[in-house]
C-alpha cells in the first residue's frame, strides 16, 4: 500500500466524510440563509469529492478500484439529484436554476447522502483487513469530534489561519494588540 492511500483510509476519507455529514446536519437548522448556503456549498463541494472517489471519475486523484480492484458504485435513481448539485454550486452556468422547484434542496441533499453513505460502507466492507482497519470510523462521525475552536485575531502578514483536517490540529495566530 502506497503513502498516497494509506493517508486517504487514515484522514482524507474521514475528513470527507465527517464534513459532509457535519453540513447535511447544519443544513436542516433553522438560519440565516447565507450561512446555510455557505453550509450547501461545503456539502456539495465534500459529495461531489466522495461521489467522484466511489464511482471512479475522479481524474488526477485516488480513487476507489485503486483499493479494491474492479470496484465503482454506480449512479442510479440518485442521478437527479446529483446534476442538480454539480450543475448548480460548481458552475456559473448560462443556464442555473432561478425557480425554487428546480434548486437543490433538502430532499435531494438527503438522497445524495444516503447514496455515499451507503455505497461508502460497500467500499470499506470489500477492503481487505489491514487497509479497513487503517480507517478509523470515528474520524468520521462529528459527533465523536472533540471541538476545537478557531479565534482568528486580526489579519494582515503573518496572520494566518490553516485549514483542519479529520484529527483537528489547528492553532490561533494574533497578530498585533
Amino acid at each position: 500500500m502506497s503513502t498516497e492511500q494509506r493517508d486517504y483510509l487514515e484522514e482524507h476519507l474521514p475528513y470527507e466524510l465527517k464534513m459532509l455529514r457535519y453540513t447535511y446536519g447544519q443544513m436542516l437548522q433553522e438560519q440565516h440563509y447565507l450561512s446555510w448556503n455557505a453550509h450547501f456549498e461545503s456539502f456539495a463541494v465534500h459529495a461531489r469529492n466522495l461521489v467522484k472517489f466511489l464511482t471512479n471519475s475522479d481524474t488526477g486523484n485516488l480513487k476507489a478500484g485503486d483499493f479494491v480492484q474492479d470496484y465503482r458504485a454506480r449512479i442510479g435513481d440518485e442521478k437527479g439529484a446529483m446534476t442538480r448539485l454539480l450543475n448548480q454550486v460548481f458552475h456559473l452556468a448560462k443556464k442555473r436554476p432561478k425557480e425554487v422547484v428546480d434548486k437543490f434542496d433538502t430532499k435531494d441533499a438527503k438522497e445524495v447522502s444516503d447514496w455515499i453513505e451507503k455505497n461508502f460502507r460497500d467500499f470499506l466492507s470489500k477492503l481487505e483487513c489491514e487497509q479497513r482497519d487503517l480507517f478509523d470510523k470515528a474520524k468520521s462521525d462529528p459527533n465523536n469530534d472533540n471541538a476545537l475552536y478557531i479565534t482568528v485575531g486580526p489579519t494582515g502578514p503573518g496572520g494566518t489561519q490553516t485549514a483542519c483536517t479529520a484529527s483537528p490540529v489547528a492553532t490561533t495566530i494574533k497578530v498585533g494588540c
